[in-house]
């Protein structure tokens, strides 16, 4: 007897067979840019993912019978099979078991969903503040040319307990760039037993 079979059943609902019937099925968000979804009738695009959850309980294959498929998905009215193969969304499978059905060896390198949304929500975590000594604070005052007391700076921050208001401090060169727009600039002046600019 002629199956039908979900088109693309393998690649649209992957899931790990080892571990049984999946509890759920996958409705990827490109269909909204797919034209054979587009085309559906809200009804149609109802009975379809219906159909895909049967489909789930036997590996992308559904039975051959309108009044059955609408009985098993609790619809109210009994799909037009025709018109989803005619629209490539389901596919008749004269084999009982389709060729282009999914191994059944466990996938290892596959994630689960619960390893894949983890890895999503997993944020780079922010470096951790580390105060900057004197001598860093002097040495970047030294490349940015400016006059601001490296030890003053320090000393400053160091009593608030490195917050700038109520916030902890995330990057102090930052706080050496506004503590510079406050602070009087070097005055260049001429050393004559040097001979140069200081």
């Amino acid at each position: 007897m002629t199956q039908l079979y979900i088109h693309d059943w393998n690649i649209w609902q992957t899931y790990r067979r080892d571990r049984g019937q999946p509890p759920w099925i996958k409705v990827h968000r490109c269909l909204m840019r797919d034209h054979k979804w587009v085309a559906l009738s809200d009804t149609q695009k109802g009975q379809l993912i219906s159909m895909w959850i049967l489909a789930a309980d036997n590996n992308g294959l559904l039975p051959n019978d309108p009044t059955l498929v609408q009985k098993l998905c609790y619809l109210d009215n009994a799909p037009d099979l025709e018109y989803f193969v005619k629209q490539g969304l389901i596919d008749r499978d004269a084999n009982l078991t389709p060729d282009r059905r999914q191994h059944d060896a466990p996938e290892a390198e596959t994630e689960t969903e619960a390893e894949v949304e983890k890895k999503r929500k997993e944020k780079p975590k922010p470096k951790r503040f580390v105060p900057p000594t004197p001598d860093d604070v002097k040495q970047y005052c030294r490349e940015r040319n400016n006059a601001v007391d490296p030890e003053r700076f320090v000393d400053f921050y160091a009593s608030k307990g490195w917050m700038v208001g109520k916030t902890k401090m995330k990057d102090w060169k930052a706080s050496v760039r506004t503590w510079e727009k406050t602070t009087p600039k070097k005055q260049e002046h001429y050393d004559p037993a040097d001979r140069k600019l200081t």
